[in-house]
């Protein structure tokens, strides 16, 4: 079901002071970012080999990932794994009995289709699906 581990997403008060150690420290090249109205934050993409730094900026003070923030000071928010096929994922899981945050896809970054399972599950680690676009 999996392809592979498609990126790791990192909370930040601030994405573009986030990006500055990545780059200026560790040498990495920003890939792409955007602000996602309806999802209330900015984004910012490093790549690193295969996998990409996913750095989140909360647009606002309320909402899933201000709450994090607020209650962590930013940092590793979920591990994102790449499915071929979103959809078939979200019945097999649902099949064995997993809970889901998103009962169905919801759009994310750059045309993709993603879905997030329920925490507690996974030993506190929030886990997002993500089928590509194209």
């Amino acid at each position: 079901m999996l392809k592979k581990i498609h990126h790791i997403g990192i909370i930040a008060r601030d994405a573009d002071s986030a990006l500055k150690p990545y780059v200026d420290g560790l040498q990495l090249q920003p890939s792409h970012s955007e602000v996602l109205k309806g999802a209330g934050v900015k984004i910012a993409f490093l790549p690193v080999g295969e996998v990409e730094l996913e750095l989140i900026e909360p647009l606002g003070d309320t909402g899933t990932l201000a709450e994090f923030l607020a209650q962590t000071g930013g940092g590793i928010h979920h591990i994102c794994f790449e499915v071929e096929d979103i959809d078939g994922a979200i019945v097999y899981l649902k099949g064995l009995h997993y809970q889901l945050i998103d009962q169905e896809p919801r759009q994310g970054n750059r045309g993709s289709r993603i879905a997030f399972l329920r925490p507690e599950q996974f030993g506190g680690v929030n886990i997002e699906l993500c089928q590509t676009a194209g």
